[in-house]
């Protein structure tokens, strides 16, 4: 019964965290409260509300049996070679999450920066719709390989076990049967976004980089191109 719980309520506040970053929902609210609240404030507004559904979505995880242990190595043998891999590799897996997180300019990526620049009367023209862009889309580390870096190690995470850190389960799997979906729609909407908002540059990113699975070669960038 809690697995049905967790699918059930997972995929109901994911479904509304994925709507609230669309730009048909986002049109709406800027419409209801105006232009500038919109611009300032809805980006907190918006992360604040996905973490606590990532959170209420972690706890329902948590509390959810083991289950069955797909790999019976990590009973029997806890010290062995391939425990210390997996583990390794949940490791990295972490770490790299951390570090495109690090990526995305977090002031501006949290709100912080847009509700600054309220509080300050600065000129808000320079946002399209509620983010801070550039002219021209810009990708750095981790996002020059991989267009969605945090929801694949998250995904990699979980299939070797998850949060447990015991290898593969039925309730990591049960994790990635919610996840998965997530990560497609989740990155759907928001790839349409960052189209609108860059136009070639970005379609031209997102072309060249894979979505799914990281790539060896890196995307080029103009600090690539050789200096005269």
């Amino acid at each position: 019964m809690s697995y049905l719980i967790f699918v059930l309520v997972s995929v109901v506040l994911l479904s509304i965290q994925v709507i609230l970053g669309t730009n048909a929902f986002k049109d709406k609210v800027e419409q209801i409260i105006g232009d500038k609240l919109y611009k300032s404030f809805y980006r907190m507004i918006f992360i604040v509300i996905t973490i606590l559904i990532y959170f209420i979505c972690i706890k329902l995880y948590i509390d959810l049996d083991t289950g069955v242990r797909l790999i019976s190595v990590f009973e029997d043998n806890p010290g062995s070679v391939m425990v210390l891999l997996i583990g390794t590799i949940q490791f990295l897996a972490l770490f790299l999450v951390a570090e495109a997180l690090w990526e995305l300019e977090l002031m501006e990526f949290l709100g912080i920066r847009q509700i600054l620049l309220f509080f300050k009367g600065k000129d808000l023209t320079q946002l399209k719709r509620n983010r801070i862009r550039g002219k021209e889309f810009s990708p750095k580390g981790l996002y020059l390989r991989h267009r969605q870096p945090v929801l694949f190690y998250i995904c990699l995470l979980f299939l070797l076990g998850g949060l447990d850190n015991n290898g593969p389960s039925i309730k990591s799997l049960i994790f990635l049967l919610v996840f998965i979906p997530y990560y497609h729609f989740n990155s759907k909407y928001q790839e349409k976004r960052l189209s609108e908002d860059y136009g070639s540059s970005y379609n031209n990113y997102s072309t060249t980089v894979r979505k799914y699975w990281p790539m060896w070669k890196r995307f080029p960038v103009a600090d690539d191109q050789p200096k005269k």
